[in-house]
């Protein structure tokens, strides 16, 4: 059997999404894939600016992609318009982004064959096959929404993948709205499938068909899996009491970043993150919080996103995660919390119990419209108000004993 032929693209891949994706895997159809990759110099040369995640970052996420070979590094002078000689690459393949005259010319000249894909050849996103494994191995799973997909969630696929063949259960769009409210999910499901897909720690991936924090239960019973794991953040959502009803290994993985890269990748995904890069005003977190868990919180705040401030007496709600700094009577207060927030992120609207206008004094209602100044505040029956509180990224609950004093807040 005649070896594959050797094929070669070359790029930045700085923000990799669905689409570079497409791209490799046609590339890798061709034959076996070699990806020469532009070093932060060649992006800055050419975009004028640094690139939004670094080289090591870059090559991590590409070195896990189940269509590529190899990565090799570029020569930062000769990166935009030719490629190395000595790969033995017999074609070169680009598409409508990237290529240039230039490129056509340096194929041409040195006997390169060069093709170029267009938006249309890239166009869909096909379920990726399972990937092939020994036989006998054990079934893991692990769900999530899998919006804007970056190292650190390659990282969490190739460290769960050791415990046995990875399924990983994409939440469905329906789920995700419901959960995460009107505008989320970011990308939709056969998308966020692809791209999950596309890893080669992943086994293979499948959109969830049930509802609520535990949509994935009906795949899980049909996988009849033997773990569930999910990272620290993910621990919540009653999937430790699920597992133990289940009989499943229940596996909570801590972050780790991969050798030589940034935690879990938060460097870049601070910066560059699924609210499509926020900066300037839309940017949420401005100055440090001492307590670590509520400034891990509110660093998790995006665009539109919800966060609900509690009093003493407000239910709980095992479904979202929950910060309780309460001490005693009154130690924080809602108003304390909320002074220390509005330092920290941009409040556009906010929503409070019509009650609380009815049951509080005048001066009460006063020191409240105070502290939201200059924010849309609406006012609802509070059975509408606790509808609201399930579509929260999180709740902070305080000492509070002002009668109906719970906020929820919409960055």
């Amino acid at each position: 059997m005649s070896a594959k032929p050797q094929v070669i693209v070359s790029a930045g891949f700085d923000d990799i999404r669905a689409r570079h994706l497409r791209f490799l895997e046609e590339s890798s159809r061709l034959g076996e894939l070699t990806v020469l990759l532009w070093p932060d110099a060649a992006i800055e040369k050419q975009t004028g600016r640094p690139p939004k995640f670094p080289f090591a970052e870059r090559h991590y996420f590409l070195d896990a992609v189940r269509y590529v070979s190899r990565v090799v590094e570029a020569d930062v002078h000769t990166a935009l318009n030719g490629v190395p000689l000595n790969l033995g690459a017999a074609l070169w393949t680009d598409w409508n982004d990237t290529s240039t005259a230039a490129r056509r010319q340096f194929a041409a000249d040195h006997g390169l064959g060069y093709r170029v894909f267009s938006d249309e050849d890239l166009a869909g996103f096909p379920e990726p096959p399972p990937m092939p494994s020994p036989p006998g191995r054990r079934k893991v799973v692990a769900t999530g929404c899998y919006d804007w997909f970056h190292s650190g969630h390659v990282r969490f696929t190739e460290e769960a993948a050791a415990y046995g063949d990875l399924y990983v259960i994409v939440g469905h769009d329906a789920n995700i709205r419901l959960l995460k409210g009107e505008g989320r999910p970011l990308l939709p499901e056969a998308e966020r499938r692809y791209v999950v897909g596309s890893i080669q720690f992943v086994k293979q991936v499948l959109i969830s068909s049930g509802e609520g924090w535990l949509d994935a239960d009906p795949e899980i019973r049909r996988l009849k899996a033997d773990a569930y794991v999910v990272n620290e953040d993910g621990d919540k959502g009653g999937k430790r009491e699920y597992c133990e009803k289940m009989g499943i290994e229940y596996i909570v993985l801590k972050r780790t970043p991969a050798p030589g890269l940034p935690r879990a990748g938060t460097a870049a995904a601070q910066q560059h993150g699924p609210a499509r890069f926020l900066k300037g005003k839309d940017q949420m977190l401005k100055t440090g919080i001492l307590n670590p868990r509520l400034n891990s919180l509110l660093s998790r705040v995006r665009h539109t996103n919800t966060l609900v401030i509690a009093d003493r007496g407000f239910p709980f709600w095992p479904m979202i995660e929950t910060v309780d700094i309460s001490l005693v009577d009154d130690v924080p207060t809602v108003l304390q919390v909320l002074e220390a927030i509005r330092g920290n992120f941009v409040v556009g609207k906010a929503w409070m119990a019509r009650e609380f206008t009815r049951g509080n004094p005048a001066r009460t209602r006063a020191a409240f419209e105070s502290a939201l100044k200059g924010v849309e505040l609406k006012f609802e029956p509070h059975a509408d108000f606790k509808k609201r509180v399930p579509h929260a990224v999180g709740l902070i609950r305080t000492g509070d004993t002002t009668q109906y004093a719970n906020i929820i807040l919409e960055s």
